[in-house]
């Protein structure tokens, strides 16, 4: 025991207390009472001085702020009424003097006694000390903090300087350690930490002075050891001191109540990470959670969890609801009256803000995760860029806001499988979507048959262009969902809109696997611009609503599959909308009640390998015509150079063709470009019948030398006539059927 003069712990306002004194005690019957009128009134007791302290100080309790209303002359006794068992502790004598001096030789509480009599009546003030152990400087060897006090709202260990633990240090079940104002508990490359709890009796790491604002640094990992453990542990009010530099993702320092830098390993089970000035648990982008379970994470100021997209299919299995309502950084509540355990998983409660954040990383090749909800209605928040280049499912009902501008790509050797319910649909959507604000979008390079969006809403992407698509649209695109280069990608029964620009983009070479049952609503443009080969995954049942322009837009590409394919007619009679020239070399269908819109001189091209079997019905019928009738612009029309007997027009209505790109030279009678709404070349044929083909600029129909149309070619001489009996010809600018 250090020796009386060797400290006198000073007073300071965290620990100081000023304690009146109370009725126990209190003799309120006179003894030999002076003689005169005056009613004599009891003196009050109060004690002033600390209340904590550590073995080996000396504690000054001073009773002079005792206090007599009857100015009498006080009388001090002082005495030691408990303290912890010590068989080598010397006794206590009383004192007659206002202060008291007291030393401390053993763990454990104190409690002072002080009478204050002014003769003939007395009070009483009693004080309890607290005797903790203060952690001075690193951990160099193995040690374990046990618990000192019953009572969970006593500190039994303080940290009062920035600590290293280089060595295995083991914290038992009911320890609480209360650390000062930015101070740090680092568990360095050699150390190891076990903070072992239980159930009813937690560990918890938590500020000195929570009532008075003051935060903590908090707890951070360099070892990479698997020991490290928080388990039944409550790690609050820290994120006091920036811990290292995020250089990847978040470019500053940052601070959390719990942060693994480089290589640090850490399981957390059943544990409470809880109002953090900055975030709650923060990973650096090599950092790993080994285990992360039935955990609840709250009331902290940025985020609960930021952390590599590596890492989300640590801390989002199993998990929960919970009700909680604590806002962030709300001091003086009584935190250790909840117990704050709950017999499931992990309860991410979060009313303000987003609880997981993630920012510019990846998901490693060759890894398999999976996304899922979190529970208490708690969302995904990305703010970097995020590539999947492993295989990554996303269950029902999971939310993901992103940052504006930022994507969510999936490389060439990734899977993305978003797979919701009708009931639990998946949600990818921009954080800033109230101002207006988009994010970049999904953006697919992944040529994997496996990719899906099930039951899933993009929406409000579009904020970045993607790539650029060379043969068609011609400059960047931006669109809530991407297909680059050879990328597949099924979307079936899900909902894409609010984009600043286009729904789907899908590149030259992507193809879309399935595609049914959706519902494109409100982009800024189109919702889907995709090419040609793609055209026969689209289905008759997506609906297309409220878009820039309600059409699905085909830029310049071929329609080349080994296999017939066929064009549906899209939805509420949506029209398909070519922007570039198509050449179909497959056998091409299309159905009946379809309508094909074409821009200023774009042309449709049968090739010699393919085929085209256009059937409406009189009541249904297939319509080619301008995009843009009322404006009078004119496509170029569509040229056959297919002789396959399968080529049939039947019930279609072919309008304002025969301008700019010519079909072929009509080298012959008219020795001029052959401008036409429907052009036969060489030795192409064609049944064409119960159709309408009017307002070109030029011909109605052109047959080539060679080519035949029901049948006729250019040697019967009432070919023309024939032809104009079986269908409607009107208001074509040269002749209706024009033979070589």
């Amino acid at each position: 025991m250090k020796l009386m003069t060797q400290l006198i712990k000073p007073f300071s306002f965290s620990a100081f207390f000023v304690l009146w004194g109370c009725d126990l005690g209190t003799d309120t019957n006179p003894v030999n009472a002076p003689n005169n009128s005056q009613a004599n009134d009891a003196p009050s007791a109060i004690i002033v001085g600390d209340t904590t302290a550590s073995i080996g100080d000396t504690v000054q309790l001073d009773g002079a702020y005792s206090s007599d209303n009857n100015d009498d002359s006080l009388r001090y006794q002082w005495s030691v009424v408990e303290r912890p068992a010590s068989p080598s502790a010397p006794a206590i004598s009383d004192s007659a003097d206002s202060l008291f001096l007291l030393s401390f030789d053993s763990l454990g509480m104190y409690r002072v006694r002080l009478i204050v009599s002014d003769g003939m009546l007395q009070d009483t003030a009693m004080v309890t000390i607290s005797v903790g152990v203060e952690i001075l400087g690193s951990i160099t060897a193995d040690r374990t903090l046990v618990d000192l006090f019953e009572d969970t709202a006593q500190a039994d260990y303080y940290v009062t300087s920035d600590i290293s633990i280089s060595a295995m240090l083991t914290v038992e079940a009911g320890v609480r350690i209360e650390i000062s104002k930015n101070r740090t508990i680092h568990i360095d490359r050699n150390g190891v930490l076990i903070s072992q709890g239980t159930a009813g009796d937690s560990v918890i790491f938590t500020s000195r002075d929570i009532a008075g604002g003051e935060v903590w640094g908090g707890l951070l990992y360099s070892s990479s050891d698997t020991r490290n453990v928080l388990s039944y542990t409550k790690v609050t009010h820290a994120g006091g001191a920036d811990m290292f530099w995020l250089y990847e993702g978040y470019n500053s320092n940052v601070a959390a109540n719990v942060a693994l830098d480089d290589d640090a390993r850490l399981s957390v089970w059943h544990s409470r990470i809880s109002h953090g000035a900055a975030f709650g648990i923060l990973l650096n982008e090599t950092a790993s959670l080994d285990s992360f379970q039935v955990n609840r994470l709250y009331g902290n100021t940025y985020a609960d969890i930021f952390i590599p997209a590596k890492e989300l299919t640590k801390i989002s299995t199993n998990t929960v609801y919970d009700d909680s309502t604590e806002p962030p950084m709300f001091f003086g509540e009584d935190i250790e009256n909840d117990t704050g355990y709950i017999d499931s998983s992990i309860d991410l409660s979060d009313h303000i803000r987003k609880v997981v954040r993630v920012y510019n990383s990846s998901v490693p090749a060759g890894e398999t995760h999976v996304w899922s909800r979190l529970g208490s209605n708690g969302t995904y928040y990305f703010s970097g860029n995020v590539t999947i280049n492993g295989m990554v499912t996303v269950s029902g009902d999971a939310v993901f806001e992103t940052a504006e501008d930022k994507f969510i790509s999936v490389g060439i050797n990734g899977v993305f499988i978003a797979d919701g319910g009708p009931n639990q649909p998946i949600t990818f959507t921009s954080a800033g979507r109230e101002g207006d604000i988009t994010w970049g979008g999904l953006y697919f390079a992944s040529s994997d048959s496996r990719n899906l969006l099930e039951y899933t809403r993009v929406e409000y992407g579009g904020g970045d262009n993607a790539f650029w698509l060379y043969n068609g649209y011609n400059t960047n695109v931006a669109a809530n969902i991407s297909l680059e280069d050879d990328a597949r990608l099924a979307v079936t029964n899900s909902y894409v809109g609010m984009s600043d620009a286009i729904g789907l983009v899908a590149d030259d070479q992507a193809s879309l696997t399935s595609f049914a049952y959706n519902v494109f609503e409100s982009n800024g443009t189109e919702p889907l611009v995709i090419n040609a080969g793609t055209m026969a995954a689209i289905d008759s049942m997506t609906h297309f609503e409220n878009n820039g322009t309600d059409a699905v837009r085909i830029y310049r590409s071929s329609v080349s599959q080994s296999s017939a394919v066929r064009w549906v007619s899209l939805y509420n009679d949506v029209p398909w909308l070519f922007s570039g020239k198509v050449t179909a070399s497959a056998p091409l269908t299309i159905a009946a009640g379809a309508q094909l819109h074409f821009r200023d001189d774009i042309q449709l091209d049968v090739s010699l390998t393919g085929s085209i079997n256009a059937v409406g019905t009189a009541m249904d019928s297939i319509v080619f015509t301008s995009a843009n009738e009322a404006g009078g612009t004119r496509w170029a029309g569509i040229r056959i150079a297919s002789n396959d007997a399968a080529n049939s027009m039947e019930f279609v209505r072919v309008s304002y063709g025969g301008d700019g790109d010519s079909p072929f030279w009509l080298y012959g009678a008219y020795n001029q470009d052959g401008q036409t709404n429907i052009g036969l070349d060489e030795s192409a044929q064609l049944s064409l019948t119960n159709s309408t083909i009017s307002h070109s600029g030029k011909f109605g129909i052109t047959i080539n030398e060679g080519a035949q149309i029901n049948g006729l070619d250019h040697s019967v001489t009432d070919g023309p006539a024939q032809v104009a009996a079986q269908n409607t010809f009107q208001d074509n600018g040269a002749d209706d059927v024009a033979f070589e």
